[in-house]
């Protein structure tokens, strides 16, 4: 899980703490993705802090990035990219569904492990 961050989550409970939270969180509601989310080691936007959420599986990385864009710390002229999957931190298209993100790359512990960083443009 350390590709592109060290997680303060996976450090501050155990797998069992955190797989007992995913099922609380997914329990009160069946249709959402506990995911978290947290800043690339190298990344100059945002905050530094992660951000636990519980987000309804229909909802596009897209459209997820424009809700939590504030609650990120990012603003307006921030361009940022997403990865997911642990060790892989796999580029995923922003228009991917929260789901599908979930079924495949879902950490053992239940929760989608989702890092951003400035996208770095030249032209």
């Amino acid at each position: 899980m350390e590709g592109g961050r060290n997680w303060n989550f996976l450090k501050e409970y155990t797998e069992a703490e955190r797989t007992g939270l995913a099922r609380r969180m997914r329990g009160g509601f069946p249709g959402n993705v506990p995911v978290v989310f947290a800043r690339a080691r190298r990344s100059k936007v945002g905050s530094s802090e992660e951000l636990r959420v519980g987000v309804p599986g229909n909802l596009t990385l897209l459209q997820l990035h424009v809700l939590l864009r504030p609650r990120l710390g990012l603003t307006a002229q921030d361009s940022v990219v997403f990865f997911v999957g642990g060790n892989n931190n796999t580029l995923v298209p922003p228009t991917a569904s929260i789901a599908a993100l979930y079924l495949d790359y879902a950490h053992t512990d239940n929760f989608l492990y989702v890092t951003f960083r400035n996208e770095v443009a030249y032209g």
